[in-house]
């Protein structure tokens, strides 16, 4: 019964505290920068390898790792300007390559990390009723069949630790682009390889971010 009464008076009584303090003081809603840390950070490490990325795709194989390997050359140089390095291009057929410590230990021995990845994309086409102008200059609109093209690609990111071949950190990208302006292949490719190349810095790379507070000023 004593501790049930003591209960009851706790929250008037919270509520009063809070009351006194917000007539007592002005509260202003501020920007905080922040710094977030990623789980990899590679702003830390001294030198950096770009291994070519195991390809699955009826798009040019070459093309492919040419455009994804030369995006992120491109983007992390941006915060790691020194000691960047495209490998040499290895064959990357074989089951579970990715977590042989031993081959990548070997790879480029006096790298810290090295990135690399492997890449499934698929050209897809389907019939499908669009809704566009009749006429250029006309506003009514017809339902037309069309055949659209579809491009699906998954990248997995990974990131290995170049003294003990192992990887240390993993990311999967997910897209799927509806290509009705028939862009050619390397449109579409630079494209997709340029979102998920900032996707992965987004994980991988120290960056500010904006949190919103109140700020009590008594």
């Amino acid at each position: 019964m004593g501790e049930s009464l003591k209960n009851n008076y706790k929250f008037p009584l919270i509520i009063i505290i809070l009351f006194f303090l917000a007539s007592c003081s002005e509260a202003t809603y501020q920007r905080i920068w922040t710094m977030r840390k990623p789980p990899v950070d590679i702003m830390k490490f001294d030198t950096i390898y770009i291994s070519n990325f195991k390809i699955v795709s009826d798009i040019d194989k070459n093309l492919l790792n040419k455009t994804i390997t030369r995006i992120i050359k491109d983007e992390v140089s941006i915060y790691h300007k020194d000691n960047l390095f495209t490998g040499e291009t290895v064959n990357l057929s074989e089951k579970g390559i990715f977590n042989n410590y031993l081959f990548w230990r070997e790879y480029a021995p006096s790298s810290d990390i090295i990135i690399t990845g492997e890449i499934n994309l698929d050209k897809k086409e389907r019939e499908q009723i669009v809704s566009e102008r009749e006429t250029v200059l006309s506003f009514k609109k017809v339902n037309r069949l069309k055949t659209v093209k579809i491009v699906i690609t998954t990248i997995n990111f990974y990131i290995i630790n170049g003294k003990t071949g192992k990887i240390i950190y993993k990311y999967k990208f997910h897209n799927k682009i509806i290509n009705n302006q028939n862009d050619s292949d390397i449109v579409i490719l630079n494209r997709i390889c340029s979102i998920a190349v900032e996707r992965l810095l987004n994980r991988i790379v120290r960056r500010e971010r904006i949190s919103y507070r109140y700020l009590f000023n008594y």
